[in-house]
């Protein structure tokens, strides 16, 4: 009994211990200034890597009313060493600029192919979206204040209009492990009242094509719907 004992108790820390090596800390961030300050919105409390971790996130700003922020990644979606990354947002424009960010941490090992990222939907004004890697492993790395640290992708945009839609890939080989993701969201609008319906999901190709992956984040369009459902 007490060799049992002690087998179970060795168990639970090595469970313990896998489960710390693979945690993955996300939080959403956003400016009004183009990027000269952040305001953090949400981090996710529970670790399940969806935020918010209940209802939807609201981010006012520059006359800009955006209800229905939801994120996703991995505990809940993909992989530490396959990410994914889901960012949906909902709302009504301002005029002028707002940015916003969605990052996490601790995915490993690196992929040995490209994270790609696709944009689509309805926007009010233009959208511009910008993926970086962040080879210190810290949210949000790779700002305007630390340009040094990692990888940035190919900007996809400024896309407008309803149903337009864009791609680009960045390589994650040799990036160290862990490494962190951060996909950032910029919105221009000059005219208030706008409606803003879009998606931007990130993912390592499987060995569907590119079409495969893009229907992927189609589908995610539904993403709010199912994430009220899921967290309520």
């Amino acid at each position: 009994m007490k060799n049992k004992y002690i087998l179970g108790l060795c168990g639970a820390a090595a469970l313990a211990l896998t489960t710390s090596a693979y945690a993955t800390t996300d939080a959403v961030r956003y400016s009004l200034d183009g990027g000269l300050n952040w305001t953090v919105a949400a981090t996710d409390g529970d670790g399940d890597g969806a935020i918010p971790d209940s209802g939807t996130l609201s981010i006012t700003g520059n006359g800009y009313n955006l209800k229905a922020i939801l994120t996703d990644t991995f505990n809940d979606l993909g992989t530490a060493g396959s990410p994914q990354m889901d960012v949906s947002i909902t709302g009504k424009t301002g005029v002028g600029d707002i940015w916003i960010e969605f990052s996490a941490t601790t995915f490993t090992p690196h992929p040995s192919g490209t994270l790609n990222t696709f944009v689509t939907g309805n926007i009010g004004g233009s959208q511009t979206e910008i993926t970086r890697i962040g080879d210190d492993n810290t949210l949000f790395s790779l700002d305007a204040n630390a340009a040094s640290l990692g990888k940035t992708a190919p900007t996809i945009g400024p896309l407008s209009g309803p149903g337009e839609n864009g791609s680009s890939s960045l390589s994650a080989a040799g990036a160290p492990d862990p490494y962190a993701i951060t996909m950032q969201i910029r919105i221009h609008s000059d005219t208030s009242g706008q409606i803003v319906s879009i998606d931007d999901f990130l993912k390592v190709p499987d060995g569907g094509n590119t079409l495969m992956l893009l229907g992927s984040a189609l589908s995610v369009l539904g993403f709010g719907a199912f994430r009220k459902t899921r967290k309520a």
